[in-house]
C-alpha cells in the first residue's frame, strides 16, 4: 500500500467517524427536545388539572366569582402550553420531511418556529400561576396589608375591601 492509498484510506475513516458523531448528536438533540416536551406536557396538564378540581370546590363552596374568573384564566394559559406543545412536535415532523433539502426557508422557518414553542408552553405556565396566585393573594388577603391601588400594574382590578 502506497503513501496515497494510505492517507485516502485515513480520511475516509475520519469522515465516516465525524459522520458517525454528528448523527450522534442528531440523536442527542432530538432526545433532549422530547423530554423538554414531555416536561412541559406533564406541567401544563397538570396545572389545569389541579386548578379543574380547585374551581369545582370553589364552586360547591360558593366561593367568589371574582376568583373562579382569574382560575378560569389560568386554566386557559395551561391549555394553550398543551396546544403549543402539539404544535411543536407537530414542526418537527414536518422539518423531518425536509431533511433532504438543508437551505430550505420553509424548513428553516419550521425550525425557528419549532423552537420557540417547545419553550413557550414555559412562559405559559408561568402566567397562568401568577395570574391564580394574583387572584388567590388579593382575594383572601386583609384589608391593611392590601397595596393601594397606585402600586398596582396597570390594567389589574384594585382588590375589594370589606
Amino acid at each position: 500500500m502506497d503513501q496515497q492509498e494510505l492517507i485516502r484510506e485515513i480520511e475516509l475513516q475520519n469522515l465516516e467517524y465525524n459522520n458517525q458523531r454528528e448523527i450522534q448528536k442528531q440523536k442527542d438533540r432530538a432526545e433532549i427536545s422530547n423530554q423538554l416536551i414531555k416536561g412541559n406536557l406533564i406541567i401544563n396538564g397538570g396545572g389545569a388539572v389541579s386548578l379543574l378540581a380547585f374551581i369545582q370546590s370553589l364552586i360547591d363552596k360558593n366561593s367568589p366569582s371574582n376568583l373562579l374568573q382569574w382560575a378560569s384564566l389560568s386554566i386557559i394559559a395551561f391549555c394553550l402550553g398543551l396546544a403549543s406543545c402539539g404544535a411543536s412536535n407537530y414542526l418537527r415532523v414536518e422539518v423531518s420531511h425536509h431533511d433532504r433539502d438543508p437551505d430550505s426557508k420553509k424548513k428553516n422557518r419550521r425550525i425557528s418556529l419549532s423552537k420557540f414553542l417547545q419553550y413557550f408552553p414555559i412562559i405559559l405556565f408561568m402566567i397562568g400561576c401568577s395570574l391564580f396566585s394574583y387572584a388567590v393573594m388579593y382575594e383572601y388577603s386583609s384589608p391593611e396589608i392590601s397595596p393601594t391601588p397606585a402600586a398596582l400594574p396597570d390594567g389589574l382590578p384594585a382588590p375589594e375591601t370589606n
